[in-house]
């Protein structure tokens, strides 16, 4: 019998995660081979227990300027935890506090730690620094992907859904870098929620709303969308720094909608399926899940290139790629998708559903997850 644990600190503060954890308890639950262990800090301790899998939920702290995120900050009740379940292999999904609580509450326990690269953290503080002046900028970056390279290597494994992004860490000096595809609840995304009048094009957004996400980008584009493809809608969805510009956006623009932060995965998926192109202009995304829902709903995808979502659209063949950062080249690809004969629309279409079913139905992710797990920790024969 495998066991397995995953401890996370961000199942309250970002809703992908919380989405992941949750199906992945849910798979976990139902397997015969395997128990597993959910470590989420909460507003008070709890116990959950479905089929094999327990969700175990530690009080913590909430986190300064965060109405969602909390932090577990003492090792004692972690690693009670653990010195109960015993796990083969814990895997921490938090880049800062966590994997050095992790080692602490693991230690005398024989289990392997395996780190999930979940956020570019390097690439975003530098992007944040900038407004400081680029030798600063180039400074923060550097001891970032110092602390990266002293953290995740002192895990047995790191863990990222991105072939990109896997080869960037092993760049920086990060080992034993494995890549596991990220999953999508294909029933909920779907293209049979398509309600859209045909007449109509519309173009969709749904993310942060920030700079390093690309939203300005965006922005700045969608006049010259216009100025081409007169009528196209826009319709916005996300909250962040650039939230007015949306605003702004909404109050010039007749045929342009902001709906503000979407916490309802089924009005995301709503709105995602009655796209006719979905936007994912972030440059420093390690992945880009909107991309991958998108795609599930038989909506094409313009992305940046370089970006989260790049490997994605050449993968499917299911969208195209701009210059990230050029507002130009992404009205031009927005207009050129927005543009297509029917029968080559409802082709990519297509081509982006099956491609999310071969390779990010939960099933399949969590499938493809348990085979390398045990490869990580490489002691299958006593558990059988």
């Amino acid at each position: 019998m495998l066991r397995l644990a995953d401890f996370n600190t961000y199942y309250d503060a970002d809703s992908a995660v919380r989405q992941y954890l949750d199906r992945k308890m849910e798979y976990m639950a139902n397997r015969k081979d395997v128990t597993f262990a959910l470590i989420v800090p909460g507003k008070s301790s709890s116990l959950d227990v479905v089929g094999r899998a327990r969700k175990y939920t530690i009080r913590g702290k909430r986190r300064p300027f965060d109405d969602h995120g909390r932090w577990i900050l003492s090792p004692r009740e972690l690693r009670r935890v653990l010195k109960a379940e015993r796990p083969h292999l814990l895997e921490i999904g938090a880049p800062f506090v966590s994997p050095w609580l992790g080692h602490i509450s693991a230690a005398g326990i024989e289990t392997k730690l395996v780190g999930f690269w979940y956020q570019n953290v390097p690439t975003t503080l530098a992007g944040s620094a900038t407004r400081f002046g680029r030798p600063l900028a180039s400074i923060a970056e550097g001891l970032a992907w110092s602390w990266a390279r002293a953290t995740f290597n002192s895990f047995h494994a790191t863990l990222t859904t991105s072939s990109v992004t896997a080869e960037t860490l092993r760049a920086h000096g990060i080992e034993n870098v494995h890549e596991t595809p990220a999953g999508v609840n294909v029933e909920l995304f779907t293209p049979l929620r398509r309600q859209t009048d045909p007449e109509r094009k519309l173009v969709g957004y749904v993310g942060g709303l920030s700079e390093e996400k690309g939203f300005g980008t965006l922005c700045r584009a969608f006049p010259l969308i216009l100025a081409s493809q007169p009528g196209v809608g826009l319709h916005i969805a996300g909250d962040g720094p650039l939230r007015e510009a949306a605003r702004d956006l909404e109050r010039q623009y007749s045929n342009v909608r902001y709906y503000g932060y979407i916490s309802d995965p089924l009005e995301v998926a709503e709105l995602t399926a009655d796209l006719d192109c979905a936007v994912v202009p972030g440059e420093v995304e390690r992945f880009s899940m909107s991309a991958v829902e998108a795609f599930s709903c038989g909506v094409p995808v313009v992305a940046a290139d370089p970006g989260g979502a790049r490997e994605l659209v050449r993968e499917s063949e299911a969208g195209l790629l701009y210059q990230a950062g050029n507002e130009t080249d992404l009205a031009r690809a927005v207009v050129e998708v927005l543009s297509w004969p029917d029968e080559k629309a409802q082709s990519v279409r297509a081509e982006g559903r099956d491609f999310v079913l071969r390779r990010h139905a939960w099933d399949r992710v969590f499938d493809h997850k348990i085979a390398l797990y045990r490869r990580i920790v490489g002691r299958l024969a006593a558990w059988e």
